[in-house]
């Protein structure tokens, strides 16, 4: 029902090989990054389907050895600290529930990482459809812009957002976490001595660092453009004034959006450095605080994954502390904390540096600079010191897991003739 060993390069070749099931899956495999595109629902029944389609496989072939490797291990180390956390929350079945759910995102890394990464043909696939996926948002936030430019233009309030195609804004996410595989690609290509390649990946890194800043979100922003620089940084040490030259234009691209708005030139200038500066009045400085005091107050089990949103205003701080609350603390690791407490903390951070260590290790000896820079992935996404979404969240939690998920299906394909044909563009650089 499930074969493995492919080694054809056409991809209808690999889909007239399989069987009907398997055909089906593959080919769903391939609409991601345009379900993505849709709404969050969608995207979890994408995530979800995967998840069943690779269980399935792996029940059919009896192949459950993925699992003595060490990175799996971790992850379903933290997901047994979250059930722990969950037994002694005030809110046991919430919190269970959340636990329970959650691991459908590195579900979908396991079967990107054991089963996609056995055909390069359908992972360089996946990374073109990613790429037709930012092209397509890039054209509906054009769209956005052109229809709504006089209120997008002159308004300095949130409404000012990009938020198509979702109603929302959160476009930018789309960009920057789903799509950050791209932007380590557009990296590695603008390293290449190849003056076509260079040119394209010069031309994504800049559209993609152009329309992140236009969606108005900085931490996207930041995500993108230290991407893009430490990649560059890692690949080109040596070569100081092609570094200079390739992040001033960037730095160009970035200050050309923000001055289109005048919400941009707000959000990027005074909203931002009153943020950084501003201890007293800062609503992210008051989140992390709360979290932290939500910490001691059960520091070992914490109060539940997914339980900050729902504690917050019932718990009793210490110190008369007054909380601010919201849906999350908007930061992983203090979410984490507070959530799962000291043993929850401890093995999620082993599940972050096994992850990172994996797409590096997978690589370590490979000649192709895509597949050594692909650890730059959950590097950035897992980086502690940025403002962050719901770790135990939907919308964003799948943009990111696939995201890291196709960065290690990446890091996995084997050096050969195929890996040569998969990645070839990306395998000269000057020094």
């Amino acid at each position: 029902m499930f074969k493995t060993n492919f080694t054809n390069y056409s991809l209808f070749t690999l889909l007239r090989g399989r069987s009907k099931l398997e055909t089906f899956c593959l080919v769903l495999w391939l609409f991601g990054p345009f379900v993505f595109l849709v709404e969050r629902s969608p995207s979890d029944i994408w995530i979800v389907l995967v998840d069943l389609a690779f269980l399935t496989r792996c029940t059919f072939k009896g192949d459950w050895k993925w699992m003595r490797h060490w990175w799996p291990k971790s992850v379903f180390l933290f997901w047994m600290a979250m059930f722990l956390s969950a037994l002694f929350s005030l809110t046991p079945i919430m919190a269970a529930t959340e636990a329970a759910i959650w691991i459908r995102f590195p579900l979908l890394t396991f079967a990107f990482a054991f089963w996609l990464s056995n055909y390069p043909v359908m992972v360089r696939s996946l990374l073109v459809m990613t790429g037709v996926g930012l092209a397509l948002m890039m054209l509906t936030l054009t769209a956005e812009i052109y229809v709504n430019y006089e209120k997008w233009s002159s308004s300095s309030s949130m409404g000012a957002r990009l938020s198509w195609p979702y109603g929302d804004p959160v476009s930018g996410n789309y960009l920057a976490k789903f799509g950050l595989i791209a932007v380590v690609w557009a990296s590695v290509s603008l390293s290449s001595r190849n003056m076509i390649t260079f040119f394209w990946g010069g031309a994504a890194a800049g559209m993609l660092m152009l329309f992140t800043v236009l969606t108005g979100e900085r931490i996207n922003s930041l995500i993108v453009f230290c991407t893009l620089g430490f990649t560059l940084l890692w690949l080109n040490r040596h070569r100081k004034k092609f570094l200079t030259l390739i992040l001033s234009c960037l730095t160009f691209f970035s200050f050309f959006a923000i001055s289109r708005s005048n919400y941009l030139k707000y959000k990027f200038t005074v909203s931002f450095f009153d943020g950084l500066f501003d201890t007293h009045d800062s609503g992210y400085i008051h989140l992390w605080q709360t979290g932290l005091e939500m910490f001691k107050t059960m520091p070992l089990t914490g109060v539940g994954p997914g339980m900050f949103r729902f504690l917050c205003n019932k718990i009793t701080y210490a110190d008369d502390f007054n909380p601010r609350c919201d849906n999350h603390p908007h930061q992983y690791y203090i979410q984490v904390l507070a959530e799962t407490g000291v043993i929850g903390f401890a093995t999620f951070v082993m599940m972050i540096i096994s992850l990172i260590y994996a797409v590096w290790a997978n690589a370590q000896y490979s000649g192709d600079l895509l597949k050594k820079s692909c650890f730059i992935v959950p590097l950035a996404l897992f980086f502690p010191f940025q403002s962050t979404a719901d770790i135990f969240g939907q919308w964003v939690n799948a943009m990111m897991w696939y995201s890291i998920s196709l960065a290690m299906a990446i890091s996995l394909v084997k050096d050969g003739e195929e890996s040569k044909r998969l990645f070839k563009k990306s395998t000269k650089i000057n020094n």
